[in-house]
């Protein structure tokens, strides 16, 4: 199924109020009215009661006709009939659009914090723009409370998540508050922390489960800081990394493999195990096709058959000093049998696709497929010979 995060709807009633409405999506038309208003009723053929009062919001699917008009009611819209129970959406009356924050079955959700970064990576999937972040983070803040309690991961990502340190300390404060047992993933390049009073309020907040991804594309400063275009960078994010671990911040460390980093992974690794042991894991990471990813496309991309060997010695050396290593975005027909049990089914099921011969493939239920951006790259070839 191909999801869409956002859509335009048709409105069946007059909506007049402006501001942004958040709300959980529920098919439970027997909710008490005290705490309806937290609600969206989705309306389907399984809808057996007639009592729609109260709603903020009444989601109609498909072809139903509600036998009472006296609500704010929604032809949703078919791109959003996947919403579902415990879904989290933000509905704009002005425009009548819908956009799905949080999907409960979802294999992934994002928050996006900032588009705001203070790197500017050659193989970045969303570029930066330097826009005001405070409506992300108040986007983020009327949802937590809506999220399922039971829910394993949220990730928060940018641009650079920690560039407006107030609010997303208040992010980390939120999240312990309402969701107490869900683990808090944040993609961040980590040079901030090279201010360890920074490093020390992250610590403070005593999150019980929390993760920093830092990519580290090259043990070579040079070669690291041409990647993220940032002179200095390399050394900034080193001292983050330290003064992270000197609080007892959890981190991994993350390598996207294109043309300008695979040559040094295995000095990568060696780097690594030898300077920051302590790290929970390494992800090699395979290319997304947007953005910068998609402009320099050509002068990213490189064929499996290429950076395979370097790829394996990093992860063997990793393996050897015991050092857990995961590979993202690679499906399994890119990667030899030796590495396969590390490939991590990561691309979120909105961003990914299969083609049409792995349909009949055996490993297809452990497999991320490609993302669509790459499927759709005529010039990316899958090496089935490689899983032999």
């Amino acid at each position: 199924m191909s999801y869409k995060l956002s859509a335009i709807n048709k409105s069946l009633t007059d909506i007049t109020h402006n501001s942004l409405i958040f709300l959980k999506a529920t098919h439970n038309a027997k909710l008490p009215m005290p705490v309806r208003d937290k609600y969206a009723l989705i309306y389907d053929e399984h809808t057996s009661s007639n009592d729609i009062n109260g709603w903020p919001l009444i989601l109609v699917k498909g072809t139903q006709v509600l036998p009472n008009q006296s609500a704010n009611i929604i032809n949703l819209n078919p791109e959003l009939n996947y919403i579902g129970e415990d879904d989290v959406i933000k509905f704009n009356p002005a425009n009548l659009s819908i956009r799905a924050l949080f999907r409960n079955n979802a294999n992934a959700n994002a928050f996006l914090l900032t588009e705001k970064c203070n790197s500017l990576c050659i193989m970045c999937s969303q570029p930066p723009r330097d826009l005001d972040d405070t409506l992300h983070f108040e986007a983020l803040f009327k949802s937590l409370p809506l999220i399922p309690k039971s829910t394993r991961e949220i990730t928060f990502t940018g641009g650079e998540p920690t560039l407006n340190f107030p609010l997303f300390l208040e992010a980390l404060k939120r999240s312990k508050f309402h969701l107490p047992d869900t683990g808090i993933h944040i993609l961040s390049n980590g040079r901030n922390f090279q201010d360890s009073d920074l490093a020390r309020q992250v610590s403070e907040v005593k999150h019980n489960d929390l993760m920093f991804g830092i990519p580290l594309y090259s043990d070579d400063e040079a070669n690291h800081d041409f990647v993220v275009q940032s002179e200095g960078a390399f050394n900034e994010t080193i001292k983050g990394i330290m003064n992270l671990y000197k609080f007892r911040v959890p981190i991994e460390i993350r390598c996207v493999v294109h043309k300008h980093t695979y040559k040094r992974l295995p000095k990568l690794a060696e780097f690594i195990g030898r300077n920051l042991p302590f790290i929970s894991h390494v992800n090699f990471m395979g290319l997304e096709r947007e953005g910068f990813g998609k402009m320099n496309f050509d002068d990213l991309w490189i064929e499996p058959e290429i950076f395979i060997n370097q790829l394996e010695e990093a992860v063997n050396h990793l393996d050897m000093i015991g050092v857990p290593v995961r590979l993202y975005n690679y499906p399994q027909c890119m990667l030899p049998i030796s590495l396969r049990h590390r490939a991590v089914v990561s691309i979120s099921d909105w961003k990914n696709e299969f083609r049409d011969e792995c349909e009949s493939c055996v490993l297809k239920p452990d497999c991320c497929g490609l993302f669509k951006s790459i499927a759709s790259a005529k010039n990316v070839k899958v090496y089935p010979e490689l899983s032999s």
